[in-house]
């Protein structure tokens, strides 16, 4: 029972104005505050010298030099809100999926805490199939990066094909969220040193062969794989969904303003995001890594009218066999008892059918190791006089 007897489906919605409004409806507060007073002032505070124009262009001359100052601040609130977008919680896990996974936080390549699911071959089913190889086998392994704007939780339905496939997978929360939410997210040009920690990270684990590790990106993660590419020649296989064609589109849809009377704030807006972050923001555009592309195994999605495609669960199938084919484990370490070689000298001959002299009477032995009688080395022992 509802004790407000109110039919909540009537109820009005109350949508939250959108970033733009709210950056421009504080602009304009700012601007209210400064020019409020150029034709109403306190009696007190009115400086009478000169003609009434002539206080009134002295006083307007004076706060249109803090316009620069104004355009400062509302492009660096552009570019600061821009860069720090809200994300959704995670409130589901591979385990939701049947999968085992280790949380784990480890350091970009500039410090920047990051965490992520590390999501190994191993399990019991597993177990039972291959037994004690397991665990003296390397395998491939494939890193998961999201979206701007996303988090690992975007990649979650590409977890467990990846592991039912036999590939380590590490699911990775690029910067901006969790433990460094505070930091900027950059569209791939800093996240390219994201991915190659995380790259990094799964070569030094025992049971990852280090020359068999992928990466998987979506949008400015598939950028951020491909600047991880460009700088680390080992990271040969690549599944890009639809990475940033241009700069350009991120400054007309994400940073500067979309109203066409405000196009000429846009390369300010470019400006002030290099500067603040250190970066080349054409640096994202796909056409610089074509001759990366054709030197790299690369799988790449990117039909128009549509964001993400690699969650398909036809595109899936054949994400996994591109990695089949192109992502291998070829480095397997498997432990074994090797046996000596047979020394001119000994009395004992091991899988030699050729006895040296002192042995010519003595039963060959093939077990491994030499097996002995008691009654017969005391009988040797005897006969060589000890």
């Amino acid at each position: 029972m509802n004790p407000s007897f109110l039919d909540d489906d009537h109820l009005p919605v109350t949508r939250r104005p959108s970033r733009w409004r709210r950056v421009f409806a504080l602009f304009g507060k700012l601007v209210k505050l400064l020019f409020t007073d150029v034709r109403n002032r306190h009696p007190s505070l009115r400086d009478e010298t000169g003609t009434r124009f002539s206080r009134f262009l002295r006083a307007l001359l004076y706060r249109l030099m803090l316009v620069p100052t104004l355009l400062a601040v509302l492009v660096g609130i552009l570019v600061v809100t821009a860069t720090h977008p809200r994300s959704a919680p995670a409130v589901i896990d591979p385990v939701s999926r049947g999968v085992y996974y280790d949380p784990i936080e480890f350091l970009s390549l500039d410090n920047t805490k990051l965490e992520g699911w590390l999501v190994p071959v191993l399990d019991a089913r597993r177990l039972v199939i291959e037994k004690e190889d397991l665990l003296h086998r390397k395998y491939a392994a494939i890193v998961l990066v999201h979206d701007f704007g996303a988090s690992r939780q975007q990649v979650l339905p590409l977890v467990s094909p990846l592991h039912d496939a036999g590939y380590v997978v590490l699911a990775l929360n690029l910067r901006g969220h969790g433990p460094s939410s505070s930091t900027g997210s950059t569209f791939g040009l800093n996240e390219a040193q994201d991915v190659r920690a995380a790259v990094d990270l799964l070569r030094r684990r025992p049971y990852v062969d280090p020359d068999a590790v992928g990466v998987l990106g979506i949008g400015t993660g598939a950028t951020a794989a491909l600047r991880a590419a460009e700088q680390d020649p080992r990271l040969n296989v690549l599944v890009l969904d639809h990475p940033v064609r241009q700069f350009q589109d991120i400054l007309d849809q994400r940073i500067g303003p979309r109203q066409p009377w405000l196009s000429w704030v846009r390369p300010i807006c470019k400006m002030t995001f290099e500067l603040c972050y250190h970066v080349d923001a054409d640096s994202v555009d796909l056409s610089t890594f074509s001759d990366l592309m054709k030197q790299k195994h690369v799988l790449m999605f990117d039909q128009p009218g549509e964001t993400v495609t690699c969650l398909n669960d036809n595109h899936t199938r054949e994400i996994v066999q591109f990695l089949k084919k192109h992502l291998k484990a070829t480095n397997k370490t498997i432990t074994k008892l090797i046996r000596p070689a047979p020394m001119n000298g000994g009395r004992v001959s091991v899988n030699d059918d050729t006895p040296t002299a002192k042995d010519d009477a003595a039963p060959k032995d093939t077990s491994w190791p030499p097996q002995r009688s008691a009654k017969e080395l005391l009988e040797r022992s005897g006969n060589t006089g000890y």
